[in-house]
């Protein structure tokens, strides 16, 4: 292992891509001109040099070789032969000619197929005079001549820290050369070597997939403990989105540009002022794989100095995108808001808070944030939190890669349901790892954020969490009281959606389907209410469809009197095809495009992508997971900000997830019955 020493780990050092030349014969320092720097210089010396097309160019010989070699060494493709090196030459060099045969040459040049580029001389070491890093060979090696190099932090080394995406799992390798042996690296970090090799001097960086040995479970575990302080203590932190494409120059510069901007000047939509090829270029600039990385959280936030964010040749500081980020998050527009991932608010949010000096967040907390970031090891959605926690989460979170990716959720849903049991909110119904239906598979792909939001619902009012572990890891016990069933759903069929937008379905038709079953419930006088479908008379319906909030509510202040505005049932009525467009909503544009823009704050807010509405027994309506079925439970638990809705087994109940139930989220339930009256309702529930 590279690091098993406390305080030790280690650096990759890149050479520079040029190094001092020797003199040659004749004094020159040009390797492809041995005697000289231009053909007409090298008449006194016993070398002839040779310009051909095709694969030869500039081909130096001596004067025998040039006459018995020259056919067979056109066909060699290489820049620059020199059969015959002065025996005194600096680093070892040999004839090429020993290598006609087709047999490999040392390291550094590579040689194999009688293919040969960018070599003039065959060397042992590497005290070559040319760039010998950007050799390459017939089976891809990139020769980068770099060593790992082991030092301790107590010698306050100088060292830039490197934040990149590694790839997909299972994606084709590219080999490099690390210490003189080839090591394997994603294509992702090869393209990232090439572009942060400096021309001028060595380079020293600290690169997870180099300096910790990733087949080795010990090492890892020991070297992720060591993560906080290996960026903290870096000189710059190095943010690599990867090579050019998608415009990405443009949406560099076009951040720089907006960076500039006097946020206490700006009075415009941004969109309006900007053509449609700048947006979809930052679009797809902050879209790109390394936002939605879960370590990235950790790597940024702990930076002491300002993080350098580079994509091919273009480099720019964190602060710049910040203020970007900070136009862009003023504008009311929902296609400028949706160049940003759902990622970047989190990540921001995050590095604010720690360079703003706040303490340390707690794991319920940081868990939210970044729900809906990725990670190849499904453990590290957990571990890559570690530099980031309180203190008495940290202690209670150790990094063991020898654990399944089970036993450690577990344990971690046993840690923080004991600080906060909303966490229960955050179910997921994950197919995956075998977990329990109380344990959140952490690695589970969001289809859409959480109907839950802290201080945002209160349905228990002030009771105080009862929750037992059991020696059972797949047992959780929980006091709370049955206040509903599940009695009617609508028809929408599960909606997913992807990159194309929904797949089954347009807001549209689900918005027809709910309705319909509303008329059913009347019908089957389960609802009473028919002013229920007519948003004039009553606010239900489309505060329901909207969980009473809105799209933006993740970056304001939250709490329980929040509520939805009152201008989305007028939005609602305009969707149903009920109501006009305000007379002053832009009034010269198109009548139809009006309505689209008119309407997007409410169809962008409601949840219907991930929730299913129904109808309960009591005549309640309400949204919860698609998994729901009529008969299910809906039950307020001691200390529960939501009602959640739990499945009956024979011997435990299971966990759906949590429904948004109009009427029941301010402690309404509770406040209702008397202490005598809430014990003789109160049940205990074994969730599995």
């Amino acid at each position: 292992m590279f690091s098993a020493i406390f305080f030790l780990f280690a650096f990759a050092i890149i050479a520079a891509a040029q190094t001092p030349s020797p003199t040659y014969p004749n004094g020159t320092a040009n390797p492809f001109y041995p005697c000289g720097s231009t053909a007409s210089e090298v008449t006194t010396c016993p070398y002839r040099c040779y310009t051909a097309e095709g694969a030869l160019e500039s081909g130096c010989f001596t004067e025998t070789a040039a006459t018995t070699a020259i056919d067979s060494l056109k066909s060699i493709c290489v820049e620059c032969v020199v059969p015959d090196v002065p025996e005194d030459y600096p680093g070892g060099c040999q004839p090429l000619s020993n290598y006609f045969s087709g047999a490999a040459p040392p390291s550094p040049c590579g040689f194999k197929n009688h293919r040969l580029r960018e070599c003039a001389w065959i060397c042992e070491e590497a005290q070559v005079p040319f760039d010998s890093c950007s050799a390459t060979n017939d089976t891809g090696e990139y020769e980068l001549c770099e060593k790992i190099e082991h030092v301790s932090f107590n010698d306050n080394p100088s060292y830039e820290a490197l934040s990149y995406t590694w790839g997909a799992t299972g994606q084709a390798v590219d080999n490099i050369k690390v210490d003189g042996l080839p090591f394997t690296v994603t294509p992702s970090l090869e393209i990232a070597l090439r572009h942060l090799r400096s021309q001028q001097e060595t380079r020293i960086l600290w690169i997870d997939a180099l300096c910790i040995n990733q087949l080795d479970v010990e090492e890892r575990s020991l070297q992720v403990q060591k993560m906080k302080t290996i960026y903290q203590s870096a000189s710059a932190v190095l943010v690599w989105l990867g090579e050019e494409r998608d415009n990405s120059d443009l949406a560099m510069h076009f951040i720089i540009k907006l960076g500039n901007i006097d946020l206490d000047q700006v009075s415009f939509e941004i969109e309006d002022k900007i053509t449609s090829k700048l947006w979809d270029a930052l679009f797809h600039l902050l879209h790109r794989p390394w936002w939605s990385r879960s370590w990235v959280l950790q790597e940024i936030a702990v930076a002491t100095g300002e993080p350098l964010m580079g994509c091919g040749q273009k480099w720019l500081p964190w602060s710049v995108f910040e203020k970007t980020q900070s136009l862009i998050a003023r504008s009311t527009s929902l296609r400028v808001l949706q160049t940003m991932s759902d990622t970047v608010p989190s990540l921001l949010l995050i590095r604010k808070h720690r360079t703003g000096n706040q303490p340390a967040r707690s794991l319920d907390f940081l868990l939210q944030d970044s729900f809906g970031f990725e990670a190849t090891d499904p453990r590290d959605k957990i571990y890559s939190l570690l530099g980031l926690l309180h203190e008495t989460d940290r202690v209670a979170l150790t990094p063991d890669y020898s654990k399944s990716v089970r036993q450690v959720y577990i344990e971690i849903a046993r840690h923080v349901l004991r600080k906060n049991i909303n966490m229960l909110c955050l179910n997921t119904n994950s197919p995956f790892h075998d977990l329990p239906s109380w344990v959140s598979d952490w690695s589970y792909p969001l289809q859409q954020w959480p109907i839950w939001m802290p201080l945002t619902y209160n349905a228990s009012g002030s009771s105080n969490p009862v929750l037992e572990f059991v020696d059972d890891l797949n047992i959780l016990r929980v006091s709370g009281v049955i206040v509903d069933h599940i009695s009617l759903l609508d028809g929408n069929d599960p909606i997913r959606t992807s990159q194309e937008g929904p797949i089954d379905s347009t807001r549209g038709e689900m918005l027809n389907n709910i309705e319909s079953t509303l008329s059913k419930a009347i019908e089957r006088k389960l609802l009473s209410n028919a002013n229920m479908l007519n948003p004039d008379k009553s606010d239900v319906l489309w505060r329901t469809l909207v969980t009473n909030g809105h799209l933006f509510r993740r970056s304001q202040t939250q709490g329980p009197n929040t509520r939805a505005p009152e201008e989305f049932g007028r939005m609602f009525q305009v969707l149903r095809g009920r109501a006009l467009v305000p007379a002053d909503f832009m009034p010269k544009m198109p009548l139809a495009y009006r309505k689209e823009e008119y309407v997007k704050p409410f169809v962008e807010s409601t949840q219907l992508e991930a929730q299913r509405f129904f109808v309960s027994r009591s005549g309640r309506i309400g949204l919860g997971p698609f998994e729901i079925r009529e008969g299910d439970l809906v039950v307020v638990i001691f200390g529960g900000d939501m009602p959640l809705i739990l499945r009956c087994h024979d011997s435990h109940h299971q966990l759906i997830g949590p429904a948004y139930v109009h009427g029941f989220l301010k402690g309404e339930i509770f406040k209702r019955m008397n202490k005598r009256q809430l014990r003789q309702r109160t049940e205990i529930f074994t969730i599995k």
